[in-house]
């Protein structure tokens, strides 16, 4: 099993208790990815939210002009997908891997029988998830300004 610890280096589970983050770290499965492989396109159904254990991916767009943009490079101790846990619309980006990888993934369903299940932990998401939306908005009213 994954080290529930670990969790707590994401956004969305930071607030979470000890047990909390054990139990969500019960629901989570080992993959194991190599160099160049894809996780998941743009446009795909997304499901699953991931851990970097170890190694590294790469997050990126397709252009409409063919080109690409590199948005991140994630490493060890850090999280991407997590907004298939909370939507059911398809992924925003492409995820390559460039170094061999350990993943640990969550799948929505699972994730959501334990929400189901557990309203404080639901009420602590929804808290994250609101400072979150603040930022951004921040952010936004931060770039109109320019």
């Amino acid at each position: 099993m994954l080290n529930p610890n670990d969790l707590s280096s994401s956004t969305l589970f930071s607030a979470l208790s000890e047990k909390e983050l054990t139990d969500v770290a019960a629901l989570m499965s080992k993959e194991n990815y190599r160099k160049e492989e894809l996780i998941f396109e743009q446009g795909e159904y997304g499901d699953r939210f991931y851990y970097v254990v170890s190694g590294e991916v790469r997050i990126w767009l397709q252009l409409p002009d063919g080109g690409s943009k590199e948005l991140a490079t994630l490493g060890a101790g850090q999280c991407f997908g997590e907004l298939a846990l909370l939507d059911d619309l398809p992924r925003s980006a492409d995820v390559e891997v460039k170094q061999d990888c350990e993943l640990w993934s969550l799948r929505r369903e699972e994730f959501l029988v334990l929400l189901r299940g557990n309203a404080a932990l639901a009420v602590k998401l929804l808290q994250v998830i609101g400072r979150r939306l603040r930022q951004a908005d921040r952010h936004i009213q931060d770039l109109s300004a320019l």
